[in-house]
């Protein structure tokens, strides 16, 4: 089953749909099974334990699937930033020319803007995470240790 999950943590969202209704299906089989032994005299427990015990691991999978499904619709949400334009500024047929001209402007603007807020959103996670970098770096250089103990540390207690 582990190696089940490793093989499919690449596949596209289609291939785990396809994945799911497979087994979906499988689950039905086994519940057909599952009931077809139940009806027998002579029952098996050993069959029907096992039937069981794949039941539960299909449905295993079956989660698993559907939750890496969402986390991909989910990631595919986060990534994308697109500027939506305003339904007062959408182009109508009855619009005049001197209407759509100034809505097209009104549009670039918005657009300028929204690029201008992605860019300086960038810059600002780019700029903690050098700050963030550097202070880890200074952090390492005053702890530098001899044997265990700080030798600044030292030299300063001693006086």
């Amino acid at each position: 089953m582990n190696e089940n999950n490793n093989k499919n943590q690449s596949l596209s969202k289609e291939e785990i749909k396809n994945q799911i209704k497979e087994f979906i299906k499988n689950l039905e089989d086994i519940n057909e099974n599952i009931n077809d032994e139940k009806n027998k005299e002579d029952k098996s427990e050993d069959k029907l334990n096992s039937l069981k015990k794949l039941k539960s691991e299909l449905i295993n999978a079956i989660n698993y699937f559907e939750k890496q499904l969402n986390e991909k619709n989910n990631n595919n949400e986060k990534n994308i930033k697109k500027f939506i334009i305003p339904n007062n500024l959408k182009l109508n047929p009855t619009d005049t020319k001197d209407i759509k001209l100034l809505k097209r402007k009104k549009v670039k603007k918005l657009k300028y803007q929204f690029k201008e807020k992605e860019i300086d959103k960038n810059s600002e996670i780019i700029k903690n995470n050098w700050e963030n970098f550097n202070k880890n770096l200074k952090n390492k250089k005053n702890n530098k240790t001899l044997n265990g103990y700080n030798p600044i540390k030292l030299i300063n207690n001693k006086k």
